[in-house]
């Protein structure tokens, strides 16, 4: 009798806050291997071998994500290489040089960081699907404050000068809602954590944050398991 092939997570846009949280919290809890896919090798590379020293299965995949054609490529090579996707997590994002969108760059700005928030997101899902759907996976996002469609979080845009972040986030925001509703039928939940404020230990951290990483992963697990709610918040 042959041996199963192990199911994995794939970990878009890995670091070491709440991407690192849910490949653990997800590895441990559902014994699933971990594909790591972000640009830089040696950070990867790191990643990989915290992730085995802790009796993991992982491994790096260093790709551009803001490149589509290169983003379905690395899925390929993750069920080559580990074996069929059951969750993809999308924590990769980026925002515009320009700040706000009456600045001449914004629109040169918008189409580059839209590839990261939609375009490759949805590559990613296109590359993976199959998988998803004979294992009734999940495809998992997270997401910020600014993609929220309320006045408060508008003039909050605005007044930060963060709007192109802002459109960049309620487009991811629709797109998950809009998977979510086509995956149905296939029996595949998509869904989002908004996550309403600075995650400790991350880059942006200034030593005020006050959300954990293992919080956000419990979130993610919650709303997988209810798949109920297309979206949760923490913060």
């Amino acid at each position: 009798m042959s041996l199963q092939p192990t199911p994995v997570i794939v970990v878009a846009g890995y670091g070491p806050g709440i991407s690192r949280a849910v490949a653990l919290r997800f590895a441990k809890d559902k014994g699933l291997a971990v594909a790591l896919l972000a640009r830089t090798e040696s950070k990867l590379k790191d990643a990989e071998e915290d992730l085995v020293a802790q009796g993991i299965t992982a491994k790096g995949f260093p790709v551009d994500l803001a490149d589509v054609d290169a983003t379905r490529q690395a899925i390929e090579s993750v069920r080559a290489t580990l074996g069929p996707i059951h969750i993809l997590f999308w924590n990769a994002s980026a925002t515009a040089k320009s700040t706000t969108l009456l600045d001449p760059s914004a629109a040169a700005a918008l189409h580059f960081a839209y590839a990261v928030n939609v375009g490759s997101l949805v590559a990613a899902v296109h590359a993976s699907r199959n998988d998803l759907t004979a294992a009734r996976g999940a495809v998992l996002v997270t997401g910020g404050g600014l993609e929220l469609d309320a006045d408060q979080a508008t003039k909050l845009a605005v007044a930060w000068k963060a709007s192109s972040a802002a459109a960049l986030s309620a487009a991811r925001r629709r797109t998950v809602q809009l998977l979510n509703e086509e995956f149905c039928a296939e029996g595949v939940f998509v869904g989002g954590v908004t996550v309403m404020g600075v995650v400790k230990g991350t880059p942006y951290d200034d030593g005020k944050a006050t959300i954990e990483a293992s919080g956000v992963a419990e979130k993610f697990a919650k709303l997988l398991e209810a798949r109920a709610a297309v979206f949760d918040s923490i913060g």
